[in-house]
């Protein structure tokens, strides 16, 4: 899914690092192209094994695009469950009004 937001990539990728910080569900990094793609392990209680979870910002005109992948997950509920989940928090960064 994707969600553009008036904030430019580094203020972008720090409201994404706030909320990740948040997560309990988020474990350890394991790839970075920095300010463009991270890779995280993401395991919610109860699943098998961990998921990975793919975050990627990409400048525009207006602001920042962010875009979240997960891959891996255990079955459809998980999914439909991390479409809600994620599309919830970037509606919330959508929010987000840039400083002046």
């Amino acid at each position: 899914m994707r969600r553009t937001i008036p904030l430019d990539p580094a203020g972008a990728w720090a409201r994404l690092d706030a909320l990740l910080e948040r997560d309990d569900a988020v474990g350890e990094t394991r790839s970075e192209t920095p300010g463009v793609v991270r890779r995280l392990t993401y395991q919610m209680p109860g699943w098998p094994a961990p998921a990975t979870l793919q975050l990627r910002v990409m400048p525009t005109a207006t602001g920042s695009t962010l875009a979240v992948h997960l891959e891996r997950l255990p079955d459809a509920a998980a999914r439909d469950a991390m479409r809600d989940r994620w599309k919830d928090a970037l509606e919330g960064l959508a929010e987000v009004r840039p400083s002046r």
